[in-house]
C-alpha cells in the first residue's frame, strides 16, 4: 500500500519536526537519527515497490550510514540491518558485486542472519558462484527455521 506508506513517512518526518526529544537524546536515546532511519526506510521501501531501484538504494545507503553510527546497544537501537533492503535493491539494479559486500557487512554485525545469508545467496547465485553458494546454503539450513518460500526480496 505506497499510500499509506506514504503517509507513514510524511508522519515521521512531521514528528520528528515537532517533538522535543532533548530528554530522550539526554538519556542516551538517539531518537532524531531513529526517525530518520525510520523516513529513509519507507521512501526506499516505496521506490523499490515502484521498481526504482537506484532511487531505493539512495535512500538504504542513506539510512546505512545512520544506522552505522548509532551507539552501541543490546539489542541494538534500530532491529534490523538496512544493509539488507540495500543489498536486495543493488541485486534488482543487476549489481550482485555490490549487493554482495552489503550482505557481508549485515552478516559482520548480525551473524548468522537467515535474510542477509538468503541475500548472500542471491548475489553469488547472480555471479555465478555455485561453490560459494554451497557454502551459504549450509549456513542457511543451520540459521532459518521454516520455508525458504517465505524468504523474498520484497521481505529483505
Amino acid at each position: 500500500d505506497l499510500e499509506a506508506a506514504r503517509l507513514e513517512a510524511d508522519t515521521s518526518v512531521a514528528i520528528a519536526g515537532k517533538q522535543d526529544f532533548s530528554g530522550m537524546i539526554d538519556g542516551g536515546v538517539p531518537a532524531p537519527q531513529l526517525l530518520k532511519i525510520a523516513e529513509l526506510v519507507i521512501h526506499g521501501r516505496v521506490a523499490q515497490a515502484r521498481g526504482d531501484y537506484p532511487e531505493a538504494a539512495t535512500a538504504f545507503r542513506e539510512a546505512v550510514a545512520i544506522q552505522d553510527d548509532l551507539p552501541y546497544l543490546e539489542p541494538p537501537f534500530w532491529y534490523y540491518p538496512v544493509r539488507q533492503p540495500l543489498g536486495a535493491a543493488l541485486l534488482l539494479q543487476e549489481r550482485p558485486d555490490k549487493a554482495e559486500r552489503e550482505f557481508r557487512q549485515a552478516l559482520e554485525q548480525f551473524p548468522n542472519n537467515a535474510w542477509a545469508l538468503f541475500g548472500l545467496r542471491e548475489a553469488l547465485n547472480a555471479q555465478g558462484d555455485a561453490s560459494a553458494v554451497s557454502e551459504v546454503d549450509k549456513r542457511l539450513s543451520h540459521a532459518r527455521v521454516g520455508t525458504r518460500e517465505e524468504l523474498s526480496f520484497s521481505r529483505l
